[in-house]
Protein backbone atom coordinates (compact mmCIF):
# COMPACT_ATOMS: atom_id res chain seq x y z
CA UNK A 1 0.00 0.00 0.00
CA UNK A 2 1.09 3.38 -0.99
CA UNK A 3 1.50 6.64 1.12
CA UNK A 4 -0.79 8.57 -0.37
CA UNK A 5 -3.43 5.86 -1.57
CA UNK A 6 -3.42 4.39 2.28
CA UNK A 7 -6.91 5.31 4.14
CA UNK A 8 -7.10 8.05 6.82
CA UNK A 9 -7.30 5.02 9.67
CA UNK A 10 -4.12 3.65 8.38
CA UNK A 11 -1.86 6.75 7.56
CA UNK A 12 -3.08 8.26 11.56
CA UNK A 13 -3.98 6.09 14.06
CA UNK A 14 -6.10 6.95 16.59
CA UNK A 15 -4.29 7.63 20.27
CA UNK A 16 -2.84 4.76 21.98
CA UNK A 17 -3.28 4.03 25.88
CA UNK A 18 -0.26 3.23 26.40
CA UNK A 19 1.69 4.75 23.74
CA UNK A 20 4.78 1.97 23.99
CA UNK A 21 5.39 2.02 27.76
CA UNK A 22 6.90 -1.49 29.37
CA UNK A 23 4.85 -3.51 29.58
CA UNK A 24 2.34 -2.62 27.49
CA UNK A 25 -1.38 -3.11 27.20
CA UNK A 26 -3.43 -4.91 24.59
CA UNK A 27 -3.67 -1.06 22.84
CA UNK A 28 -0.24 -0.58 23.44
CA UNK A 29 1.31 0.59 19.78
CA UNK A 30 3.65 -2.22 20.06
CA UNK A 31 0.61 -4.61 19.74
CA UNK A 32 -0.13 -2.52 16.29
CA UNK A 33 0.69 -4.62 13.25
CA UNK A 34 2.91 -2.42 10.87
CA UNK A 35 2.57 -4.91 7.76
CA UNK A 36 -0.33 -2.93 6.04
CA UNK A 37 0.42 0.63 7.46
CA UNK A 38 1.94 2.54 4.75
CA UNK A 39 5.52 4.08 5.47
CA UNK A 40 5.39 7.27 7.71
CA UNK A 41 2.00 6.51 9.77
CA UNK A 42 1.82 8.60 12.66
CA UNK A 43 0.19 8.14 16.37
CA UNK A 44 -0.12 9.91 19.23
CA UNK A 45 0.92 8.69 22.63
CA UNK A 46 -0.90 9.34 25.76
CA UNK A 47 1.95 10.82 27.33
CA UNK A 48 2.88 14.06 24.80
CA UNK A 49 4.55 12.22 21.88
CA UNK A 50 4.30 12.04 18.36
CA UNK A 51 5.04 8.79 16.41
CA UNK A 52 5.93 8.19 12.79
CA UNK A 53 6.62 4.56 11.79
CA UNK A 54 9.73 4.02 9.40
CA UNK A 55 9.34 1.19 7.95
CA UNK A 56 12.99 1.50 6.48
CA UNK A 57 14.32 0.82 10.09
CA UNK A 58 14.67 -1.98 11.48
CA UNK A 59 17.82 -2.13 13.37
CA UNK A 60 17.35 0.76 16.35
CA UNK A 61 16.84 -0.77 19.83
CA UNK A 62 13.63 0.49 21.87
CA UNK A 63 14.18 3.04 24.33
CA UNK A 64 11.30 4.29 27.16
CA UNK A 65 12.77 7.72 28.68
CA UNK A 66 12.59 6.93 32.64
CA UNK A 67 9.26 9.21 33.11
CA UNK A 68 7.94 7.09 30.44
CA UNK A 69 8.13 8.77 27.02
CA UNK A 70 8.31 6.44 24.18
CA UNK A 71 11.14 7.73 21.83
CA UNK A 72 11.85 4.34 19.50
CA UNK A 73 9.19 1.66 19.92
CA UNK A 74 9.98 -1.51 17.90
CA UNK A 75 6.09 -3.38 16.79
CA UNK A 76 5.91 -6.54 18.21
CA UNK A 77 4.82 -7.73 14.95
CA UNK A 78 5.44 -6.40 11.17
CA UNK A 79 8.37 -3.86 9.85
CA UNK A 80 9.80 -0.99 11.11
CA UNK A 81 10.08 1.03 13.99
CA UNK A 82 7.85 3.81 15.45
CA UNK A 83 10.57 6.90 15.66
CA UNK A 84 8.93 10.68 18.37
CA UNK A 85 9.08 13.00 15.84
CA UNK A 86 7.51 15.53 18.35
CA UNK A 87 6.88 15.96 21.96
CA UNK A 88 8.87 15.44 25.51
CA UNK A 89 9.60 11.60 24.07
CA UNK A 90 11.49 14.01 20.82
CA UNK A 91 13.85 15.04 23.79
CA UNK A 92 15.51 11.37 23.35
CA UNK A 93 17.33 12.78 20.12
CA UNK A 94 19.06 16.01 21.79
CA UNK A 95 21.64 16.22 24.18
CA UNK A 96 23.13 19.27 25.93
CA UNK A 97 26.28 19.48 28.59
CA UNK A 98 29.17 21.10 29.13
CA UNK A 99 32.22 20.14 31.20
CA UNK A 100 35.27 21.57 32.66
CA UNK A 101 38.37 20.33 31.11
CA UNK A 102 41.75 19.80 32.46
CA UNK A 103 44.67 21.39 30.12
CA UNK A 104 44.72 20.32 26.56
CA UNK A 105 47.59 22.32 25.36
CA UNK A 106 48.73 21.49 21.36
CA UNK A 107 51.95 22.76 21.70
CA UNK A 108 53.60 25.65 20.09
CA UNK A 109 52.46 26.26 16.42
CA UNK A 110 52.00 22.82 15.45
CA UNK A 111 48.72 23.22 14.26
CA UNK A 112 47.34 19.73 14.05
CA UNK A 113 43.47 18.87 15.30
CA UNK A 114 43.71 17.83 19.20
CA UNK A 115 40.65 16.16 21.21
CA UNK A 116 39.27 17.93 24.80
CA UNK A 117 40.68 15.51 27.37
CA UNK A 118 39.95 14.78 30.56
CA UNK A 119 36.83 16.01 30.38
CA UNK A 120 33.68 15.88 33.61
CA UNK A 121 30.42 16.64 32.74
CA UNK A 122 28.77 18.99 35.06
CA UNK A 123 25.45 18.77 33.37
CA UNK A 124 23.05 17.18 31.65
CA UNK A 125 20.04 19.40 31.08
CA UNK A 126 18.19 16.89 28.69
CA UNK A 127 17.23 13.11 29.17
CA UNK A 128 20.59 10.85 30.58
CA UNK A 129 19.11 7.99 28.99
CA UNK A 130 19.27 9.63 25.23
CA UNK A 131 20.43 8.07 22.12
CA UNK A 132 23.36 10.16 22.64
CA UNK A 133 26.35 8.80 25.33
CA UNK A 134 29.30 10.87 25.71
CA UNK A 135 32.77 10.05 26.97
CA UNK A 136 35.14 11.86 29.09
CA UNK A 137 37.48 12.69 25.79
CA UNK A 138 34.16 14.57 24.89
CA UNK A 139 33.08 11.94 21.76
CA UNK A 140 29.54 11.61 21.80
CA UNK A 141 28.16 8.47 20.17
CA UNK A 142 24.83 8.31 18.61
CA UNK A 143 22.54 5.29 18.58
CA UNK A 144 19.10 6.00 16.57
CA UNK A 145 17.54 6.12 13.26
CA UNK A 146 19.28 7.77 10.43
CA UNK A 147 18.36 11.74 10.65
CA UNK A 148 20.02 14.85 11.01
CA UNK A 149 21.10 16.89 13.36
CA UNK A 150 22.01 20.84 14.48
CA UNK A 151 25.60 20.51 16.80
CA UNK A 152 26.24 23.61 18.75
CA UNK A 153 29.72 23.65 20.72
CA UNK A 154 31.89 26.56 22.35
CA UNK A 155 35.07 26.39 24.39
CA UNK A 156 36.53 28.46 26.50
CA UNK A 157 40.29 28.68 25.65
CA UNK A 158 43.20 29.97 27.95
CA UNK A 159 46.30 31.43 26.63
CA UNK A 160 49.58 30.57 28.28
CA UNK A 161 52.04 32.48 27.50
CA UNK A 162 52.74 35.75 25.95
CA UNK A 163 52.24 35.13 22.28
CA UNK A 164 49.44 36.22 19.48
CA UNK A 165 47.64 32.66 18.11
CA UNK A 166 45.13 32.06 15.84
CA UNK A 167 43.30 29.34 17.51
CA UNK A 168 40.54 27.20 15.42
CA UNK A 169 37.38 25.30 16.52
CA UNK A 170 35.16 22.85 14.57
CA UNK A 171 33.13 20.09 15.71
CA UNK A 172 34.29 16.75 14.03
CA UNK A 173 32.49 13.38 12.78
CA UNK A 174 33.82 9.68 13.13
CA UNK A 175 37.42 11.51 14.27
CA UNK A 176 37.84 12.24 10.51
CA UNK A 177 40.41 14.87 11.47
CA UNK A 178 41.90 14.62 14.69
CA UNK A 179 45.46 14.36 14.44
CA UNK A 180 45.68 15.85 11.08
CA UNK A 181 46.71 19.64 9.86
CA UNK A 182 43.90 20.01 7.23
CA UNK A 183 42.28 23.03 7.25
CA UNK A 184 38.81 23.41 7.48
CA UNK A 185 36.77 26.14 6.31
CA UNK A 186 33.97 25.51 7.95
CA UNK A 187 35.88 25.93 11.31
CA UNK A 188 35.45 29.05 13.62
CA UNK A 189 38.81 30.93 13.88
CA UNK A 190 39.67 33.03 16.75
CA UNK A 191 42.54 35.22 17.20
CA UNK A 192 43.99 35.62 20.95
CA UNK A 193 46.54 38.79 21.37
CA UNK A 194 50.22 39.01 23.69
CA UNK A 195 49.69 39.45 27.09
CA UNK A 196 51.94 38.88 29.94
CA UNK A 197 49.02 37.45 31.76
CA UNK A 198 47.12 34.38 31.19
CA UNK A 199 43.55 35.34 29.43
CA UNK A 200 40.74 34.02 28.18
CA UNK A 201 39.20 33.39 24.50
CA UNK A 202 35.61 31.93 24.00
CA UNK A 203 34.71 30.70 20.23
CA UNK A 204 31.78 29.22 19.24
CA UNK A 205 30.31 27.13 16.16
CA UNK A 206 27.14 25.55 14.76
CA UNK A 207 27.04 22.53 12.44
CA UNK A 208 24.20 20.40 10.63
CA UNK A 209 25.43 16.98 10.41
CA UNK A 210 23.76 13.50 8.73
CA UNK A 211 24.13 11.12 11.80
CA UNK A 212 23.53 6.75 11.34
CA UNK A 213 23.51 4.37 14.33
CA UNK A 214 27.09 4.61 15.56
CA UNK A 215 28.81 7.86 14.33
CA UNK A 216 30.28 10.52 16.49
CA UNK A 217 30.61 13.45 17.17
CA UNK A 218 33.50 15.27 19.17
CA UNK A 219 34.84 18.97 19.71
CA UNK A 220 38.33 19.22 18.55
CA UNK A 221 40.56 22.33 18.42
CA UNK A 222 44.20 23.52 17.01
CA UNK A 223 46.53 26.50 17.30
CA UNK A 224 48.36 27.96 14.44
CA UNK A 225 51.38 30.67 14.95
CA UNK A 226 51.79 30.28 18.43
CA UNK A 227 52.23 28.86 21.88
CA UNK A 228 50.71 26.82 24.16
CA UNK A 229 46.82 27.25 25.00
CA UNK A 230 44.62 25.00 26.89
CA UNK A 231 40.76 24.65 26.80
CA UNK A 232 39.11 25.31 30.12
CA UNK A 233 35.58 24.74 29.24
CA UNK A 234 33.44 23.42 26.84
CA UNK A 235 29.69 22.95 26.01
CA UNK A 236 27.61 20.86 23.49
CA UNK A 237 23.85 20.92 22.61
CA UNK A 238 22.90 18.68 19.60
CA UNK A 239 19.32 19.22 18.51
CA UNK A 240 17.06 17.31 15.66
CA UNK A 241 17.31 19.44 12.50
CA UNK A 242 14.07 20.93 11.09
Amino acid sequence: MTDLLAAVAYRLLAPRATGGTIPGSGDDLKNVVTTDLPNHAMCWAAINTLLQLDKNNNASAELILPSGEPVIIVPNSGPGRWVAIAGRGATGFSQEMYSTVSGTPTGQGVATWVQLGNLTWNAVYLPASSLWVASNIGVLTYSGPPGRFQASANITVIQTVDQAAEVDFYIDKNSAFIGSTTTLEEASKSGTSPSAQAISTQISTSVLRDMVSGDTLQMTFRVLNGDDHAVIRAAITIVPAD
